[in-house]
């Protein structure tokens, strides 16, 4: 959260749920891990686990096409993601 900005009641309700399904997705293979969360008088800390390679959107940015392998390598991935959130429960917007 950032010093000044007034928050919705929507806003929180945002922030919450991606805590709670981050917390439910631990240990996942396709999902970063949450390993904690903390707060400031001015701020809002998600501690996440490092994703050494970047996103997906940041090498479809670099690389602005990807090759047929590779498009199926993420979009398996993306499913197999998909998947265990549904499994959970959970469903992605």
């Amino acid at each position: 959260m950032a010093k000044g900005k007034i928050y919705t009641s929507d806003d929180i309700d945002g922030i919450l749920t991606e805590k709670r399904v981050m917390q439910i997705t631990k240990e996942s293979l396709y999902t970063v891990n949450l390993y904690a969360t903390f707060h400031t008088k001015n701020m809002l800390f998600f501690v996440m686990e490092f994703a050494a390679g970047g996103s997906v959107r940041t090498h479809l940015q670099k690389a602005r096409t990807f090759d047929i392998p590779r498009a199926r390598f993420y979009a398996a991935c993306i499913t197999l993601g998909l998947e265990e959130l549904h499994e959970k429960g959970i469903i992605h917007r």
